[in-house]
């Protein structure tokens, strides 16, 4: 009868021992598990073994949209993105990829908040629809197609948002503004939006005396044209496509006062040898 007894008991004790094991064991695996999963997957093969913590969307960005970051989330998703471009880019024909990579927009326009997302018809849908997560996404699967002056871009749209709200705070991406640009150097709040035919000979000298600065001290000369060429003809095209065809020239910024400024203090460079109005040139020699 004892026998039987401590028989009896040793086989609970090791169903017990087997189950506590059991669960151990899921535990530490769901807590491995748990430690392995990222934030944001994705299809490109270069990220098989997940994608690295400061590659993915931060946290706090998730679901939000271009107009509701600051600069400096900007940045940092621009920063993310040049170094998916540098190291994580598989070079995929892009046969191959486009009509995934079109797939995948189209279903980011389609799931899109149309009030949050800054643009309106399909025909002029931008990356990720807007919404950053979804940016960062295009940016991970596909980074054959990113372009960095798209990210230029970005920072125009945020600009004129700060505009249409009555700010004046002007960013730039010359490396000697990182920290902001000067007051005295942003387009004066009076001349936002206005062209250079609707100025007064005062307000020509303010922007004269801005590009001489500009040029005088803020112009890095070692910095190649080339390297900047894709977001300078990207901002160049973007001021085109929004100018009042009622006032604009041909000229830099189709001579919109703060659109001339910021190609002033993005590209100074461009003052040696771009077409800038007349009565704006500074001394460049």
């Amino acid at each position: 009868m004892l026998k039987k007894y401590f028989s009896n008991f040793f086989v609970i004790g090791a169903v017990v021992s087997v189950c506590i094991i059991f669960i151990v064991g899921i535990l530490l695996l769901n807590q491995n598990n748990q430690k392995e999963k990222t934030l944001q997957t994705s299809s490109n093969p270069l990220f098989a073994d997940g994608v690295p913590s400061h590659l993915q969307c931060p946290e706090r960005l998730i679901g939000k949209y271009l107009n509701e970051i600051t600069r400096e989330d900007v940045l940092k998703i621009q920063a993310i993105a040049r170094e998916v471009v540098t190291e994580y880019n598989p070079k995929r024909h892009v046969l191959k990829t486009l009509p995934l990579a079109e797939e995948m927009e189209m279903e980011f326009h389609a799931k899109s908040d149309v009030e949050r997302r800054g643009y309106k018809g399909r025909e002029d849908y931008q990356t990720g629809a807007n919404r950053i997560d979804w940016v960062v996404q295009s940016v991970l699967d596909y980074p054959e197609h990113v372009r960095m002056r798209d990210f230029h871009r970005w920072i125009l749209l945020k600009r004129e948002q700060r505009l249409k709200e009555g700010k004046t705070y002007m960013t730039s991406i010359n490396p000697f503004f990182v920290d902001g640009v000067p007051e005295h150097l942003q387009c004066p709040p009076d001349l936002i939006g206005k062209y250079i035919k609707e100025a007064s000979e005062s307000d020509l000298h303010k922007v004269k005396a801005i590009a001489q600065e500009v040029w005088d001290n803020y112009r890095k000369t070692d910095r190649n044209i080339y390297e900047v060429l894709d977001d300078y003809n990207a901002a160049t095209m973007y001021y085109i496509a929004n100018a009042d065809p009622e006032k604009k020239e041909p000229h830099v910024g189709t001579n919109r006062i703060d659109w001339v400024i910021q190609t002033i203090l993005d590209f100074p460079g461009t003052l040696a040898y771009e077409d800038y109005d007349p009565k704006i040139e500074p001394n460049v020699d």
